[in-house]
């Protein structure tokens, strides 16, 4: 198995922790936006006009 040289190895890390980031933003976007649809789905569920205000305005 030929042996990879240091140059290309610290590339390559670099590389994979470029995607990384990448992969992380696009995670925090995913729960970002989970969260707001869960919040939406809990104000169309709630059974009174008070119910949504306190879900909508958090008081």
């Amino acid at each position: 198995m030929p042996t990879m040289r240091l140059p290309a190895l610290a590339e390559a890390m670099g590389q994979l922790e470029g995607l990384h980031e990448q992969l992380q933003a696009a995670i925090n976007e995913l729960v970002h936006a989970n969260n707001a649809y869960a919040s939406f789905i809990d104000v169309n569920k709630a059974d009174t006009m008070q119910e949504r205000r306190v879900l909508t305005l958090g008081s």
